[in-house]
């Protein structure tokens, strides 16, 4: 198999994961979505993406758990 194709197919499925958690995003906060896509960033939110769901499930269910969002948050700037 060609190189060219293993790092197009690699591409392919990065931009796919990429697209999903667009899709998920989208869906659970729409206006942190909006923000994402004013600035160009949208596509890159599949990196932050699982500790960034327990931030937005945390405001959506009126909780304020500091601990949940401070151990989310710590993650996330661990990467």
């Amino acid at each position: 198999m060609p190189t060219w194709f293993v790092q197009l197919t690699a591409f392919y499925s990065k931009a796919e994961v990429a697209a999903q958690a667009v899709r998920k995003v989208k869906f659970q906060d729409a206006g942190y979505y909006q923000a994402l896509y004013q600035v160009k960033l949208e596509m890159l939110y599949f990196l932050i993406e699982p500790q960034m769901s327990k931030v937005i499930y945390e405001f959506q269910s009126g909780g304020n758990n500091e601990e949940v969002i401070g151990d989310a948050l710590y993650e996330m700037l661990k990467k």
